[in-house]
């Protein structure tokens, strides 16, 4: 089992999804769970994914399961002998994990299960010791990512490029904030540009907004105040800092 962890909007699912195309032809079965989160959020979330998880490794067309717990033990056997490729994207819950992947035993030798989740503790307490801490883009990655959704190029005209340093300032090597920025200004002039940029950092775009907003919400009453604290009190104060400050806690 493989752990992709980072905040959210970082790029994890691009990852396990340009990992698996890369290496899905070395595999008997192939699955993709993307969104496991937001769709185990029905009461019968869980068990539905488990039948999708069936029916795409071994072609359980018919199977309908009671509860999650039903499924567990059938995973096991149908799976125990496949070498499969399982990526469980957006993972918040141990349960989720339980249910899907409890255990390598589950699965054939050689077998992959990559999971990616913006909570750490979650891959260390289900036993996954390989995990990659998927960082922010440096300047460089970051201008390409964004050049390639503005002007589908790899290359910046001249004209763009204070812009575009900018818009890189602002995103903070974060690609979803890139893709959103590139995305909403393509074919635009310079101009607009630095309007629209203005315009983000006062009122942030509603993909970004939402996307963060869901990582504060996922975050422990405790830790919200710790945040908002911070937010407040250490506004446009310098990175080193407010590291400093955070290793006091």
């Amino acid at each position: 089992m493989i752990g992709i962890w980072g905040a959210r909007g970082i790029g994890k699912s691009t990852i396990a999804r340009a990992i698996y195309n890369s290496i899905a032809d070395h595999f008997e079965g192939l699955c993709f769970l993307s969104n496991v989160r937001k769709s185990s959020q029905n009461p019968t979330g869980l068990s539905h994914l488990q039948e999708t998880l069936l029916r795409t490794l071994v072609k359980e067309k018919d199977l309908k399961l009671s509860d999650c717990h039903e499924g567990i033990p059938i995973i096991e056997h149908r799976l125990r002998k496949k070498k499969i490729l399982l990526i469980l994207d957006d993972v918040d819950k141990s349960e989720q994990l339980k249910a899907l992947a409890g255990s390598c035993n589950w699965f054939g030798c050689v077998s992959r299960i990559i999971i990616t989740t913006r909570n750490k503790k979650l891959l260390v307490s289900h036993g996954v010791t390989s995990i990659y801490d998927v960082r922010e883009l440096d300047d460089k990655e970051s201008l390409k990512l964004l050049s390639w959704h503005a002007f589908e190029k790899e290359d910046v005209d001249y004209n763009y490029m204070e812009a575009c340093n900018l818009a890189i300032n602002y995103s903070c090597g974060f690609p979803l904030v890139l893709e959103v920025i590139g995305s909403n200004l393509r074919g635009e002039g310079v101009n607009l540009w630095r309007s629209a940029l203005d315009h983000f950092k006062g009122i942030p775009h509603e993909s970004v907004l939402g996307a963060f907003k869901l990582s504060y919400d996922t975050l422990e009453e405790v830790e919200k105040q710790v945040f908002i604290d911070f937010a407040c009190f250490f506004n446009c104060e310098k990175l080193a800092i407010v590291n400093d400050a955070l290793l006091c806690i």
